[in-house]
């Protein structure tokens, strides 16, 4: 297996993938635009899909199905982000906006591949919905602090360090954040905190 990292982008804008792989490839990345030329025997493997058309999503389904551990980012137009809550039960690490210049993706991208789930400000409510008025939420000053640190980007590493506590502690808690507010990820877990007011993200 190779050492490089390796970037997919699946775009139908021949255009637009091109400018991706370029920029992928001039920051050492073993980018293209085929999966079977560019991830084979590549144990890191990152996959921008573009999803330009509800049948797109079932192309992202073949892709984790095919490539179960890959980083998944997906690129969503500005106008539809009710697409990336569709994409997001597939394990997606990271939305960005399809009109984003090649250097967010690759930021976006690099993010996604150290634990970070991205997603721009204004599309958190898409990705749950309305909320249906229910029983206040209560999260202890502890879960409160988690659900932050999530809004912002942090990864469980990151917390762990922070809190000189083990990986494994920190994930039990947030299991038990994650069950407290009724998601199953942090990306979920966010988009109901911010509607909720329990967090701020900033636009």
């Amino acid at each position: 297996m190779t050492g490089r990292p390796a970037l997919v982008v699946l775009d139908p804008d021949p255009l637009v993938s091109g400018h991706i792989v370029q920029a992928g490839a001039a920051a050492g990345y073993r980018a293209g635009v085929s999966l079977d030329a560019v991830a084979d025997g590549v144990s890191d493997l990152v996959v921008v899909l573009a999803v330009a058309a509800e049948e797109h999503l079932t192309l992202l389904e073949r892709v984790r199905a095919a490539h179960g551990t890959a980083t998944v980012v997906v690129l969503v137009p500005a106008h539809r982000p009710g697409w990336a809550r569709l994409a997001s039960v597939h394990g997606v690490r990271a939305f960005v906006d399809r009109r984003a210049a090649p250097a967010e993706v690759l930021f976006a991208v690099r993010m996604a591949r150290h634990g970070h789930a991205l997603v721009p400000a204004t599309w958190w409510s898409q990705l749950v919905g309305p909320t249906a008025p229910g029983p206040a939420i209560d999260l202890d000053d502890e879960l409160l602090h988690l659900l932050q640190e999530l809004a912002q980007g942090a990864t469980v590493q990151r917390m762990a360090r922070t809190r000189h506590q083990g990986v494994r502690t920190v994930e039990r808690r947030l299991r038990q954040l994650y069950l407290r507010i009724g998601a199953t990820d942090r990306i979920q877990a966010v988009a109901k905190a911010v509607q909720l007011g329990l967090v701020e993200v900033a636009p």
